[in-house]
């Protein structure tokens, strides 16, 4: 369960992002914070660190005839964690810490930018829950070629847009040449 700490200002009720206290020395930053209500101590604020790194690039090369397919793509879990297989760059968790499961409170979807539209079964712009593993390829089978795209991918905790709490670009690059 998600604990959401609000504080009121002269104009509205605002959801707290971020809480600090200063010890004498520095200042610094609450994970947690408890109250008690006179019976148990009850969490009442809790940071909730998640990210949807959007910073995933996965290139795929292959050579052709020795390689029957290249693939370049991103798969993201349901504990948060997130694999670019044929990596150019080390993929990071878009949840962390990665939970059991805690793609059962996200959402994912993304847009195309610019270039081909990947495999993998998601259609863009169509919202798609975090229960099960989402992909994104780009796959060249059989010949030689070059695919690649511009993604903007979209984490959000129901399936609409004003529900969006992070996004960022993913990239896909697979080429495979002709050997020499």
């Amino acid at each position: 369960m998600t604990t959401e700490l609000y504080v009121k200002d002269d104009l509205a009720w605002r959801n707290v992002q971020q809480l600090f206290v200063k010890d004498g020395l520095a200042w610094r930053t609450i994970n947690k914070m408890y109250a008690h209500d006179g019976t148990a101590w009850r969490l009442i604020y809790e940071v909730n660190s998640f990210v949807l790194n959007m910073a995933y690039a996965s290139e795929g090369l292959g050579v052709y005839p020795y390689d029957a397919f290249c693939v370049a793509q991103v798969k993201l879990n349901t504990n948060g964690t997130a694999v670019v297989d044929a990596a150019e760059f080390a993929a990071t968790n878009w949840y962390d810490p990665t939970t059991t499961s805690i793609g059962s409170t996200y959402w994912f979807k993304y847009t195309v930018d610019s270039g081909d539209t990947p495999s993998g079964g998601l259609t863009p712009g169509t919202w798609y829950p975090l229960t099960s593993q989402r992909t994104l390829s780009l796959v060249i089978a059989g010949g030689t070629g070059e695919l690649t795209c511009s993604l903007t991918g979209y984490l959000a905790t129901a399936a609409s847009d004003g529900s969006i709490v992070a996004s960022g670009t993913i990239t896909l690059h697979a080429n495979m040449v002709a050997a020499p």
